[in-house]
């Protein structure tokens, strides 16, 4: 038995190549931004951050990145360490990085284990300065110009639990020399990745409201801003009876949280949540949680592109990763972002594919459901290549999510059709408690045409497409190619009375409406009138049989 593969080249080509190729066009064009607008020029050359022509005045803060020496298996005495320590350096570390693989006289490193980072800040002025510490995820103490700064006596047992608090530390400083010497004592024995990826700044102490306190109300407002579009979506679920936008909510719900979770971990502060273990628990399930809620929410309003197999199975492996984070240890859990990443990423592909068919189809503001796709998935990328330490930059899919969740309040639920006959029906909705069925009190062909306009309306009202979407994905009707226009003209006919052709394909219509039922999420209220279209035309075929 031979079986015959049939693909569509054009659906082909709008579900899979155009998608692989814009995701590879947004890698380059997300590595391009950050190059262009995320990296600083002055960065550390072995052990040496020359920061002599930083002006605070117009670049209030600078971040400490580059080369650092570093002196693996070894707690330098800071007491013995000076400018010239940085000389002597057996080998330089990048940070923001990650010592993982590093090769360290020839010899790659482990993920655990401990060293010394060294670093010499030449500064524009004397003064004091002010450096920002986030909750690094590895332990550490911190000396500047041989004062102790950050004390960490548990350091000095290999796996002992963190006792002191996981939190942002802002760090004043005296530099009369124009100088500062950081040492930094870094250790690993629980988390997949050793080294510092957090990134590190410096400031003039004067610029301790753009260090501190501006960061934070940022958080804030964009957490504040996705809940608002959580509360906006609950509103427009209760009005249009309709489950997708309750989704949405929780997806806006659970990336306002991360919003506030991240960066400043604004959530962190208020809670008084300062172990380290449970920060993280906290900040991978939240993440976790919001996949499921955008797959539900897609598989709800979209259904024909999102079958419900494929949010079952995104909960399925997402709960399984919320269930490691919760009975395993960050060592273990902290491996578990990779496989949430990937589930990501083929959803950003089936995502890209069912914008780009709605573009086909020529919806109205098509480009504006891609864009805020566009938009959110280049903000994913970012934050991919940012937490597996490809390149510098900050967390930014909640931003993207907030651009995502507001594109679909604006993309029309409801567009302008060309199917007037149907208006009678469709003006006045019909209740479960209608006695009768007004198709069936129409004369036969006025009938077959109002269940065919109220069908595509359906189609059209709930952000599935027009004409040409409808009688691709249905099967149901030609689509001609009218010198480079594509047209639907048989299912063109079945929309007016005078053009409805003498015998009309009961067949066809009955599982126009039947596919539009099966695929669309539709309010209570217009799905008991589609049902009664569909019972109107299988009571016509069966008074009026070929």
């Amino acid at each position: 038995m031979q079986l015959q593969l049939n693909i569509d080249p054009r659906l082909m080509m709008l579900r899979v190549i155009m998608p692989v190729l814009v995701l590879a066009v947004m890698v380059g064009l997300v590595m391009a931004i950050n190059t262009a607008f995320l990296q600083q020029p002055m960065r550390a050359v072995e052990g040496i951050q020359d920061l002599r022509d930083w002006s605070p005045e117009r670049q209030s803060r600078m971040m400490l990145a580059g080369e650092w020496g570093f002196f693996w298996d070894d707690y330098l005495n800071p007491d013995d360490v000076s400018a010239e320590t940085t000389l002597i350096a057996p080998t330089f570390l990048y940070l923001p990085g990650v010592w993982n693989d590093h090769l360290n006289q020839g010899v790659p490193l482990p993920r655990t284990g401990h060293g010394t980072l060294l670093l010499r800040v030449l500064l524009p002025a004397p003064g004091e300065y002010m450096i920002k510490i986030p909750t690094l995820t590895n332990d550490y103490r911190l000396w500047i110009n041989g004062k102790p700064k950050v004390v960490n006596p548990d350091m000095e047992s290999p796996g002992q639990a963190r006792s002191s608090e996981a939190t942002t530390r802002y760090i004043r400083f005296d530099a009369p020399n124009s100088e500062a010497l950081l040492v930094m004592h870094l250790a690993n024995y629980r988390h997949r990745a050793g080294g510092v990826w957090e990134p590190l700044y410096i400031a003039p102490a004067s610029a301790h409201v753009s260090l501190h306190s501006l960061p934070i109300w940022r958080d804030i407002l964009l957490g504040f801003l996705l809940a608002a579009a959580g509360v906006l979506a609950l509103v427009t679920g209760y009005k249009r009876q309709q489950r997708a936008w309750i989704w949405l909510a929780c997806y806006a719900f659970f990336m306002a949280l991360r919003a506030v979770t991240v960066e400043e971990r604004v959530f962190f502060h208020v809670f008084q949540i300062y172990d380290w273990q449970w920060q993280q628990r906290i900040e991978h399930m939240v993440l976790y949680c919001t996949l499921p809620c955008l797959a539900f929410y897609l598989g709800e309003r979209f259904r024909h592109y999102f079958p419900a197999l494929l949010h079952q199975v995104t909960t399925t492996v997402c709960g399984t990763l919320i269930l490691v984070v919760l009975i395993t240890d960050a060592a273990v859990f902290s491996r578990t972002p990779p496989v949430f990443q990937l589930l990501g990423l083929f959803y950003a592909v089936l995502m890209l594919g069912f914008c780009f068919a709605k573009l086909a189809s020529q919806q109205p503001r098509a480009w504006l459901l891609f864009a805020g796709v566009f938009l959110q998935l280049l903000a994913g990328l970012n934050d991919i290549f940012y937490t597996n330490n490809v390149m510098d930059s900050i967390n930014m899919l909640h931003i993207g999510a907030l651009v995502f969740v507001a594109s679909q309040f604006l993309v029309p639920a409801r567009t302008d059709t060309d199917t007037p006959v149907a208006a009678a029906i469709s003006v006045s909705p019909l209740t479960p408690d209608t006695p009768e069925n007004p198709y069936l009190a129409l004369p036969m062909r006025d009938s077959i045409v109002a269940v065919m306009s109220d069908a595509l309306a359906a189609w059209e009202s709930h952000g599935e497409g027009g004409k040409l979407s409808l009688a691709e994905q249905s099967r149901q009707w030609r689509v001609t190619n009218d010198n480079g226009t594509l047209k639907t003209r048989t299912l063109d006919k079945y929309l007016r009375t005078d053009t409805l052709p003498g015998r009309p394909r009961m067949t066809n219509v009955e599982k126009t409406v039947a596919f539009v039922l099966a695929n669309v999420a539709l309010p209570d209220n217009e799905a008991h009138q589609l049902t009664l279209a569909l019972e109107a035309i299988r009571e016509i075929k069966r008074s009026n049989p070929a």
